[in-house]
């Protein structure tokens, strides 16, 4: 009986490892869901409630729309803004708001409507010209109103602004749409099999991408439960690698350019003298400072009425975007629920410039292989 007691526990004892071991390989969510809530636990225990000083956002938030207007802004109103902070000297400016397509402006359209009816009625001799030369009445109207130049002007007298591209998604297979050079200029020309690889790509119009110092992809990724944990700093597309956007911002404050950046699959991502460590699935672990407004924000209303000291984002990152409610996207994070995607970056690139990581020895598999079987 005694042998037969003991042959029974260790039967039972083996299929519990293997249940255990099995779940520990393949991720079963029972077990997942556990690691997932100690690890929260942990990134709790490790805020540092300290806000990183090379960074600062200006937040288009829910006062500064009641101050301002309704949303969507005109363009010009981003163009006066990002002149009002190149005027303060950053080091370089994030722009977290994708404008893929030519601003509507019924003002424009109906300024060239009146403007093709006028040439029909001279066509016609219904009218005849005299004195003022209205063709150049409505070509300075147009550009009065054409917000789009406006930016566009902004952008290249600045010189030192990022601008965000999005991957929409889609089934990966066939051949991607090809991306202009204005884009791919962007993109590192080396690839690597296990980064996550996109179908799909949304980019600003060509005309703000050529004038941008750079692009960084914005897709954020989550885990099975939902919640954010880990930052993507290359996607693939087309056979080429584009930086997030916080990783363009690093790579801008510190003067490299894509050349500078050496990926190792699966361990880790060189830039410059900085090094990124990267897990199987070449992402990073982000240690966020803190909850919300843990990084410094000045509202948007607030820079546009001169309320902000004329050194205050000196030689800093400002990234400005969007924390209003019902327009920004909200996360799920270790440390909060509802943590805007504005502040995302700021975390990242805190982590990369002061090499404050979360790594996984590479004996970590062995050691807790090895914990499973003397447990077993």
């Amino acid at each position: 009986m005694k042998n037969k007691g003991r042959l029974l526990d260790a039967a039972m004892g083996f299929a519990l490892t293997l249940f255990v071991a099995g779940s520990y390989f393949y991720r079963l969510p029972l077990l997942e869901s556990v690691e997932f809530k100690a690890y929260d636990l942990r990134a709790k225990l490790r805020q540092d409630l300290n806000p990183p000083s090379e960074i600062v956002l200006v937040a288009i938030d829910d006062d500064s729309i009641a101050q301002i207007g309704r949303w969507p802004w005109p363009r010009s109103r981003m163009a006066a803004a990002i002149d009002k902070l190149q005027a303060s000297g950053p080091k370089v400016i994030g722009i977290n708001i994708l404008y893929s397509e030519p601003e509507q402006n019924q003002g424009i359209l109906e300024i060239r409507r009146l403007e093709e009816r006028y040439k029909a009625l001279l066509g016609e001799r219904k009218i005849a010209q005299k004195g003022v030369d209205f063709a150049l009445e409505f070509s300075s109207s147009t550009a009065a109103m054409d917000s789009d130049s406006k930016m566009l002007a902004s952008l290249q007298s600045a010189g030192n602004v990022i601008l965000p591209l999005f991957f929409p998604g889609g089934t990966v297979g066939g051949t991607p749409d090809a991306v202009p050079a204005e884009v791919s200029s962007s993109a590192i020309k080396a690839g690597a099999s296990d980064v996550q690889e996109e179908a799909k790509i949304s980019y600003p119009i060509l005309a703000f991408s050529a004038a941008a110092s750079g692009l960084g992809h914005v897709n954020l990724y989550t885990e099975s439960d939902g919640v954010l944990r880990r930052e993507s700093p290359l996607v693939k597309y087309g056979g080429e690698l584009y930086p997030s956007f916080a990783t363009r911002l690093t790579m801008a404050y510190l003067g490299l350019k894509t050349e500078d950046l050496k990926i190792e699959p699966g361990v880790a991502l060189t830039m410059g003298k900085l090094r990124v460590p990267l897990d199987d699935e070449n992402r990073m672990a982000v240690l966020f400072n803190g909850p919300q407004d843990t990084i410094r924000v000045v509202p948007f209303a607030n820079l546009m009425a001169d309320k902000v000291g004329a050194d205050f984002f000196k030689g800093k990152i400002v990234i400005l975007g969007l924390t209003a409610s019902g327009l920004s996207t909200q996360w799920n994070t270790p440390v909060a629920h509802g943590f805007s995607a504005l502040e995302v970056a700021p975390n990242v690139i805190a982590n990369i410039l002061h090499q404050k990581f979360l790594t996984r020895p590479l004996w970590a598999e062995q050691a807790e292989l090895g914990l499973l079987a003397f447990i077993g």
